[in-house]
């Protein structure tokens, strides 16, 4: 993406900005471009997530940060999101930047990049919202802070999550969340059997 870029309104701007923060420096000017395969396995909620030793924490990192890493105890990891605050303006404004970002996408600048920043961050707090209760974690451990119901915030991702198209930041971070509830799923698996 070039520095000289000139954004047509507001919501590009800030699209610009949250993009630029979000490129690691190891990869200027290479492509970002890593192909996935095509997931068969199925979501991973807040609940189930916490029940496999994960803390879900907020992050004092810019808005689409997630990260996801191992904790000093084993067989155990922290998954962490920057906090969404959720209302009726904010998520007009989601939905059209993740809009944005499926029309950036076509654009023969930015065909190597992976620009979907907002919408990977949407896909993966959509994948962790499967029932109110983990509305209700999430809300609990500082991610989400909604000016909606339970059932209504997880009607809103379940909608929004049917058109968003996850970028590789998204598909990074489940591949970590994977590693580390295969590891303990093993383990315990291992040590039930003896």
């Amino acid at each position: 993406m070039k520095l000289d870029y000139e954004p047509p309104h507001l919501l590009g701007l800030l699209w610009f900005v949250l993009r630029s923060n979000r490129m690691h420096p190891q990869n200027s000017g290479e492509s970002e471009l890593n192909h996935h395969p095509v997931r068969k396995s199925r979501p991973i909620s807040a609940v189930e997530l916490k029940q496999a030793g994960f803390k879900l924490t907020a992050s004092t990192g810019w808005f689409a940060y997630m990260k996801c890493q191992k904790k000093k105890l084993p067989f155990s990891g922290e998954l962490s999101l920057s906090p969404l605050f959720l209302s009726e303006n904010r998520a007009c404004g989601l939905i059209n930047m993740a809009a944005l970002e499926s029309v950036l996408a076509t654009n023969s600048e930015s065909w190597d990049m992976d620009v979907y920043v907002v919408s990977s961050y949407l896909s993966l707090l959509a994948m962790l919202m499967v029932r109110e209760d983990d509305v209700h974690q999430l809300r609990k451990s500082g991610i989400l802070i909604s000016s909606f119901s339970d059932a209504q915030t997880l009607d809103l991702f379940k909608c929004l999550s049917l058109h968003l198209r996850p970028g590789n930041e998204f598909f990074s971070t489940l591949d970590e969340i994977e590693w580390r509830t295969l590891a303990v799923l093993n383990f315990l698996g291992d040590h039930h059997d003896s």
